[in-house]
């Protein structure tokens, strides 16, 4: 007969070891993968109930020490340590565009740093294009970084000139201390919104984004898109949870003839509202989406208000022959060309990032009510 100890008698040490002999420094490892192992290597048979929460508790104790990390992908990476301080962790940026097809780097920019040491620094050498989305994306995991105690350095020499002096122009320089700037050009600054300030959210998305004439909107239409898109900052206030924050910034980009503004967080994401909202964990990630983009729909529980407030996006990206894109955890939701469509994706990260993009044509957009002597929204 197979007699295994009662699982209380295990210590935290032993467990330590064994992770440690399955986990070389610097490789990964699926975590239920990780656990099956441990298990076995402890004497058990099977990765019973009793054994896993133990084996899992130890594992994210360590994790929360900094000796183990775990990615959005669910794998378990063990770090080096050298004495008391650790040598930086360079993270170098990649090349990152416009639109979904660039989200896996975003993804593994997160998950670098998520395994990342008490430093962090970011190098720009082989980045020959940095789009609105990158810069939004690359300012909030700085913040990230800080919030967990982390020192971030960018090392500013590494960018190549054109990058440079957009970094300067938005803002995002200066924001983090370097450089000169910003200046008016065909950036939308780059934004950091530790708290919620409506006001000041739809005067920057009225006048920065909306208020340029690349697009030509009425009066009353770009005040209503700019209130109707400052709900997504709400709704990212008062559901996503994330403890640094919205980070914002957008791009004109004249020879496409487009306009584009991306908003990033890191909560805890649609899908994961949804499902605690619905009691459904298992529900998928693009059922979930699918559901928070229905009209009326919201995971507040006095069932007023608070939806992702897209409805009027929707149609404006619609008219307009533009899109709007987000990306959330493992969901992800596009409207294109009159049609929306909702995956599960992966790998992911830890938020969500909406991205809105508008043609610069010639025509003139306005609401229906508005004056009859104007072309027709």
């Amino acid at each position: 007969m197979h007699l295994q100890r009662p699982v209380e008698q295990i210590t935290s040490s032993e467990i330590r070891d064994v992770l440690d002999r399955l986990i070389p420094t610097g490789t990964s490892i699926q975590r239920i993968v990780l656990l099956e192992m441990a298990s076995q290597n402890l004497g058990y048979r099977k990765l019973g109930r009793q054994i896993r929460s133990r084996l899992n508790k130890t594992l994210y104790a360590e994790v929360r020490r900094g000796r183990f990390c775990i990615d959005g992908a669910d794998n378990v990476t063990r770090r080096e340590w050298r004495n008391d301080n650790e040598v930086a962790t360079r993270i170098v940026v990649p090349t990152i565009g416009e639109g979904l097809a660039f989200s896996r780097q975003l993804c593994a920019l997160w998950n670098q740093v998520a395994c990342g040491g008490p430093l962090i620094e970011f190098d720009f050498s082989t980045c020959s294009f940095l789009s609105q989305q990158g810069v939004a994306f690359l300012g909030g995991l700085a913040r990230l970084s800080e919030h967990s105690g982390r020192e971030v350095r960018f090392i500013w020499n590494s960018l190549q000139q054109a990058i440079k002096m957009n970094l300067q122009q938005n803002g995002f320089c200066s924001t983090f201390g370097w450089g000169t700037g910003p200046w008016q050009g065909n950036s939308i600054p780059y934004r950091e919104d530790a708290f919620l300030d409506k006001d000041a959210l739809v005067n920057y998305l009225a006048d920065r984004w909306l208020g340029r004439d690349w697009v030509h909107l009425s009066e009353g239409l770009r005040n209503a898109v700019a209130s109707k898109a400052s709900e997504i900052y709400i709704n990212a206030f008062e559901h996503s949870r994330s403890p640094v924050g919205i980070f914002s910034c957008g791009q004109h980009y004249p020879k496409r003839r487009m306009v584009s503004l991306s908003a990033v967080d890191f909560g805890v994401g649609i899908p994961h509202k949804v499902r605690s909202y619905k009691a459904t964990p298992t529900i998928s990630a693009d059922k979930a989406m699918e559901w928070a983009f229905q009209r009326g729909t919201t995971t507040r529980k006095t069932g007023a208000g608070g939806g992702l407030g897209l409805d009027l996006l929707k149609q404006l990206v619609t008219v307009n022959g533009g899109s709007l894109t987000v990306f959330s955890h493992d969901g992800c939701a596009v409207i294109l060309n009159s049609a929306e469509r909702y995956h599960t994706r992966e790998p992911h990260f830890g938020g969500t990032m909406i991205t809105i993009t508008l043609r610069c044509d010639a025509a003139y957009y306005r609401l229906m009510d508005e004056s009859a002597n104007e072309p027709l929204f």
